[in-house]
């Protein structure tokens, strides 16, 4: 299983379209593929699919409430609870959304060390792509810096970073 970082030092640049296409196509190539929304400030990828988002949905926003602080021993088995949303019919692509239509975000549940953050979805995603046969786990970052695009460079095989083409 490989994971990959798509982020930019801004928004606006083309990440989140980016993103979803390396998903598509990678699910269009045979690789089961799971896209996190870790772009909880503006919740791109979420807002594309948020006809498929139900608030029973699992939610990286839920997810990390539920680590309570990070835990690493809480990952595995919030990721064998986790069902991630289908987004075509020949389940070979997911999303774990930023958060859920009617979600009210915390903003402090998104605050630890980072390798405390680090280790709990590095070993949530593992669990994650264990159970649901997952071949790629794709990270859909912020625009900017904040704690969880910091942390995918040290979840990430692989990052891509995104700037404007000028």
């Amino acid at each position: 299983m490989k994971i990959l970082a798509f982020t930019s030092g801004k928004g606006g640049v083309g990440k989140t379209t980016l993103a979803l296409n390396a998903a598509r196509e990678l699910s269009l190539h045979g690789l089961r593929t799971l896209i996190m929304d870790f772009d909880i400030h503006n919740r791109g990828a979420t807002s594309l699919f948020m006809d498929k988002v139900s608030d029973s949905s699992p939610s990286v926003a839920s997810i990390a409430r539920d680590g309570q602080g990070f835990r690493v021993e809480l990952a595995a088995e919030l990721a064998a609870q986790t069902e991630p949303v289908a987004l075509d019919s020949k389940g070979m692509l997911f999303l774990i959304p930023a958060s859920t239509p009617s979600e009210k975000l915390d903003w402090n549940w998104l605050l630890g060390q980072n390798e405390d953050i680090v280790a709990f979805f590095k070993s949530f995603i593992t669990e994650i792509a264990s159970v649901h046969d997952f071949d790629a786990v794709v990270l859909d970052c912020y625009g900017g810096i904040d704690s969880l695009t910091v942390a995918s460079a040290g979840i990430a095989d692989d990052i891509i970073i995104v700037n404007e083409p000028d």
